[in-house]
């Protein structure tokens, strides 16, 4: 059990980076619902209470950086609290249903469209393979906003990979690799696969990042433009 040192200092640090996150916003969507993403923050933090990652710190901090993440990106509101509610179906005993009422269609569509993109099954090394699960992961989608916070989620798990045990390691590092990182030359992400690669070829598995998917190229243009 933690100690009430521990306690206080992770609520400092969660509360540090949703203020962090609000002041982006503001910055870059002053326009935008900024109560959505507040409450979307208070109804993650309640629901993900006494969990933690294997790092030890609490659950609500991996929402919290993909949420910066999206906010880093200049995503709207609605984009960003469904980053902070991500897990909420696949991790809780929260429902889709339950984040339509408190949240509305997109926020819902969006959290949703997540939940089912993490319930496939990546585990491959055939190339071919690989293609036909990113296809299969595209033709799920008909949001762009789905696959951006995916990969923002992608990028947090990459840089706290330290923290799990080896075989985990190249497991998650082996579906960057040949899942994600080809989809590497989308503008509004590029750089997320760039972080992917570096953490994910300390694990010395090889991969070929030669391949890009253009559907997602146009879908990022059209959610800057938004």
């Amino acid at each position: 059990m933690a100690t009430l040192r521990q306690q206080i200092a992770t609520n400092v640090l969660t509360v540090t980076r949703f203020r962090e996150l609000m002041k982006k916003l503001r910055e870059n969507r002053p326009n935008d619902d900024l109560d959505l993403v507040k409450r979307a923050y208070e109804f993650s933090q309640k629901h993900h209470a006494g969990q933690s990652r294997a790092s030890g710190e609490p659950y609500l901090v991996h929402p919290l950086e993909v949420g910066n993440v999206l906010a880093d990106m200049k995503m709207d509101s609605v984009s960003i609290a469904a980053g902070l509610l991500h897990d909420s179906v696949e991790d809780t005993s929260v429902t889709t249903v339950e984040i339509r009422q408190e949240f509305g269609e997109q926020v819902a569509h969006i959290v949703e469209g997540v939940t089912k993109i993490s319930q496939i099954d990546f585990s491959t090394r055939e190339e071919a393979q690989a293609e036909n699960l990113r296809k299969m992961m595209l033709a799920m989608v008909d949001d762009i906003r789905v696959i951006l916070i995916k990969l923002a989620d992608r990028l947090h798990n990459m840089r706290t990979l330290e923290h799990l045990d080896p075989e985990r390691q190249q497991k998650i590092a082996r579906e960057t690799l040949e899942i994600y990182a080809p989809l590497r030359t989308v503008s509004a992400w590029a750089r997320f696969a760039a972080n992917w690669k570096t953490s994910a070829s300390n694990t010395s598995i090889p991969s070929d990042t030669s391949r890009c998917a253009s559907p997602l190229r146009r879908g990022a243009k059209r959610a800057k433009r938004s």
